[in-house]
């Protein structure tokens, strides 16, 4: 650091404590002045530019370009510069994280890391972020070099655990998890995450302990209540009927405290171009985002605005082509929901999608704000949201038939024939031709290790015991999970299966070799009571006929729903016995189950469910609809917020 030209190094010393002491206080006036007396000594004095930048940002100045500036002086003056070129960095992150420009935040981090190698502080930052961003094998190293100067600190404890379990290493994410709930007993975000991480290797039963001690830290936590609305979906103990009161009980707590915000002046012209948002964590390399990408595809431009808001920061290269099927993108996980709220505002919103329901990285509380006048649930969360301030639910009558009304908040916006627009990969392998005579028969599902309940489990076991030599294939994530494949092995010997007989395959990421997975199964199984709904559609795709067990509600009438649409009604069966006398009779039955493999692709590509065009038109439909009837409201009773 220079000294000053005119004066001591010690006033220059007294200038800057004393300008510090008044930022801390959050008083720019007298900070200003002390560095202003410095500066005028000292034009270069590096720090006190520094500081004054900061001064002028308190008061509301953009010194964006002042501090670009200020950084290449400092870059050009390294070694002398760095300490002051770090704090500069610092500065510049802040803002970035702020304003949730996160790439450029990292960009900084990762030089302000090569500057400080050994700061802990700096190397868990930039993991996260890395970690933010999908980057596990980068976060690694960082992480693991933090953790190493920090281990007492519950938060690098939880980084490294998620990088490693980006990286596949279950078994230590597991631990690095518990050791940081161990450090930090009562912290929401730190018991979220391994709850979170219990969750998707399927281990349910070991999620609701962590969610109700968060609820006793914080009551009311709106993730933590969403994750036992959605946990409880995969219960077959509970029945809709409960399901549904749950569902309730929240969302009425939460629209007590929360008043719908009085919408401004709008345009209540009902037939005049809309602005639809919708709303997801899932415009990236997700189950929802093939029902998703046909319908923004073929949305009529001219009659509708288009805008994307994501609840989450992680992209891929799916991202980019749902941005490029926008007219707007939004980044709605760097706003609280106060802030969203405005922004969807200022946007014009009329309609308002939420795609997520109480699934994860969901933003379901801010319905209870109305955002839009319009606000429908649609795709990513097939039950009640329990909120009443929504025009009602995307359904169709196989899935929701009438009398379904009674399980839900919201109204049923019955979309027939199907609820559901399928766009199939461009790429990738075509159908198994041929059995080979010699292998095993083999049943299989890809669905998430979750929906494996006991009854699930009893019931396929029931199938493999009266199918001899046959064997069942099981793939997702959780696969490597120590304690998930005790259980699920467990589960099929107490029934008489061997655990020979059943195989456990671990997630593929690439959407090749996960479809390709699907040429090993002769027969695939549809869980209950919640039903996959795209690994059908695969399994469809691949020539794999589907059996499915036809439920009570909407969860456990997807597989049923899909069936019919493709004229496969009759492998939609009606209990347990029948579900395992079907399954086993084709099993039994080459011939048959030959004529239901031929043809199969090309059954689902002319059927309703990949009708891009003609599902657009019907859900545009829909929301013109709705949007009327907004209109009518607005005309009799005032904007008011309906």
């Amino acid at each position: 650091m220079p000294e000053n030209r005119t004066g001591t190094h010690s006033d220059a010393a007294g200038h800057l404590a004393r300008a510090r002491q008044a930022l801390a206080q959050g008083d720019p006036g007298p900070a200003g002045a002390e560095l202003g007396t410095l500066l005028a000594r000292d034009p270069e004095h590096l720090e006190a530019r520094l500081l004054m930048l900061h001064t002028a940002r308190l008061t509301g100045r953009d010194v964006a370009a002042d501090l670009d500036r200020l950084l290449e002086h400092l870059e050009a003056r390294l070694p002398d510069s760095a300490p002051v070129l770090l704090e500069a960095l610092r500065m510049r992150i802040i803002q970035a994280l702020q304003a949730g420009r996160h790439p450029e935040a990292l960009r900084d981090l990762q030089r302000a890391v090569e500057l400080d190698p050994a700061s802990g502080e700096l190397l868990q930052a930039c993991g996260a972020l890395l970690n933010e961003a999908g980057r596990f094998a980068e976060a690694r190293p960082l992480l693991e070099r933090a953790q190493s100067q920090q281990a007492g600190q519950s938060a690098y404890w939880t980084s490294l655990a998620l990088a490693l379990q980006g990286t596949g290493e279950r078994a230590g994410a597991e631990a690095a998890f518990r050791r940081a709930a161990s450090l930090a007993p009562d912290s929401v975000p730190v018991l979220f995450n391994l709850a979170r991480f219990l969750a998707e290797a399927g281990r349910i039963p070991d999620t609701a302990p962590l969610l109700d001690r968060i609820l006793r830290v914080e009551p009311g936590n709106p993730a933590a209540v969403s994750g036992l609305l959605m946990t409880g979906l995969y219960d077959p103990g509970r029945t809709p009927a409960e399901l549904a009161r749950l569902h309730r009980a929240w969302a009425e707590s939460l629209e007590a405290k929360v008043a719908p915000v009085p919408f401004r002046p709008l345009d209540w012209n009902p037939e005049r171009r809309l602005t639809v948002a919708y709303l997801s964590a899932d415009f990236r390399e997700h189950s929802c985002a093939a029902f998703l990408e046909p319908l923004l595809g073929a949305h009529d431009r001219t009659r509708h605005r288009i805008l994307l808001v994501t609840t989450v920061p992680q992209r891929d290269a799916r991202t980019d082509r749902f941005q490029g099927l926008s007219d707007g993108w939004i980044e709605g996980f760097a706003l609280d929901d106060a802030g969203l709220l405005e922004r969807l505002r200022d946007e014009g919103v009329d309609v308002l999608v939420d795609l997520g329901g109480h699934s994860g990285y969901n933003r379901v509380s801010l319905l209870a704000r109305r955002p839009a006048p319009v606000q429908v649930g649609w795709l990513g969360y097939p039950f009640t949201t329990g909120f009443s301030r929504l025009e009602g639910r995307v359904t169709d009558a196989r899935v929701d038939p009438p009398g379904s009304e009674a399980l839900g908040s919201e109204p049923l916006l019955r979309l027939d024939p199907c609820y559901l627009c399928w766009q199939p990969p461009a790429d990738g392998p075509g159908p198994r031709e041929d059995s080979d005579p010699g292998a095993p028969f083999t049943f299989g599902s890809f669905n998430h290790f979750a929906k494996l309940n006991g009854a699930v489990i009893e019931t396929w076991a029931a199938i493999l015991r009266r199918a001899p030599g046959s064997r069942l294939l099981l793939k997702g994530r959780g696969s490597q999970d120590a304690v998930l494949r005790e259980r699920i092995l467990e589960g099929f010997s107490e029934q008489g299966v061997p655990a020979g007989r059943v195989l456990l395959e671990g997630w593929r990421e690439d959407p090749a070799g996960h479809l390709g997975l699907y040429r090993s199964i002769d027969l695939a199984l549809d869980p209950f009571p919640y039903n996959g709904v795209t690994t059908t559609v695969e399994a469809l795709w691949m020539g794999v006929p589907v059996v499915a067990l036809r439920g009570v509600h909407s969860l456990s009438r997807q597989g049923f729903m899909l069936l019919a649409t493709v004229g496969l009604e009759e492998l939609a069966t009606g209990g347990p016995a029948e579900y395992v006398a079907t399954a086993a009779a084709l099993a039994a039955d080459p011939q048959r189950l030959g004529r239901l493999r031929s043809g199969l692709r090309e059954r689902l590509l002319a059927s309703p469910l990949c009708d891009a065009a003609g599902f657009a038109r019907r859900m545009e439909g829909l929301y013109r609809e709705q949007w009327r009837k907004a209109c009518a409201r607005a005309q009799i009773g005032g904007a008011g917020t309906h």
